[in-house]
């Protein structure tokens, strides 16, 4: 509970968050491209912890680990209700983050501002728009993996239960298909927040975001 509260419910909800504030400055927008996508995938959020948490009164939180190895995550050896309402809960958040990194790039492309080149974007939009897409290809089969492991559970399948000819080596597959892009989803970020910050309070004038800046030649001053 612990782990995946701390990665699904504080460490992305703040820099996705952060992102959404500042991207739209940088470049020059109004807003993201899609607002209402925007607060769809906000609200995914605290449903997304209402649901994890619930699973404390509906018969106790997941005892399975936050990367819920099968086949302990199955239903003979977990038979509490709490790695349902895990998987569920992860899977809502998952569709959150998929909005923002839908919204992320479609803000980028369709909405930079007079001038504002793909070349002459700060850094800080940069990174985010590359995270964007590494959030579209790790999420969903996370989001797959824990279908599959609802079908397990409640509708008696055997993709991970070796009693059934399942892989619990598959959920290891698929889990950590997601798990190992995760690292760079929560880390290129904060290597965008420290590409700004460093080069702006250094006193450097060709700071990232001030490179992204139309020119003025001698000339024309």
């Amino acid at each position: 509970m612990h782990g995946t509260t701390m990665i699904f419910l504080v460490v992305m909800p703040v820099l996705f968050g952060l992102v959404n504030y500042v991207l739209p400055l940088q470049i020059g927008a109004r807003d993201m491209a899609f607002p209402r996508l925007n607060a769809f995938g906000f609200w995914c959020v605290p449903f997304g912890g209402i649901l994890l948490h619930f699973s404390v009164l509906a018969g106790g939180a997941p005892a399975v680990g936050w990367f819920s190895y099968a086949p302990l995550s199955e239903t003979p050896y977990s038979s509490s209700p709490g790695v349902d309402y895990w998987a569920v809960a992860i899977f809502v958040l998952g569709i959150g983050s998929l909005s923002f990194a839908i919204n992320t790039i479609a803000t980028v492309i369709s909405l930079r501002g007079p001038g504002m080149t793909m070349r002459r974007l700060p850094l800080f939009t940069w990174i985010n728009f590359v995270n964007a897409f590494i959030i579209i290809f790790a999420l969903p089969v996370l989001n797959a993996g824990l279908a599959m492991i609802l079908i397990d559970r409640q509708l008696q399948g055997h993709f991970f239960l070796p009693i059934g000819g399942g892989s619990p080596v598959l959920w290891q597959h698929i889990f950590w298909a997601f798990g190992h892009p995760e690292v760079y989803i929560l880390a290129l970020p904060a290597f965008a927040i420290v590409s700004e910050i460093i080069p702006v309070f250094r006193g450097n004038r060709f700071s990232a975001t001030n490179l992204s800046l139309p020119r003025v030649l001698p000339s024309q001053s």
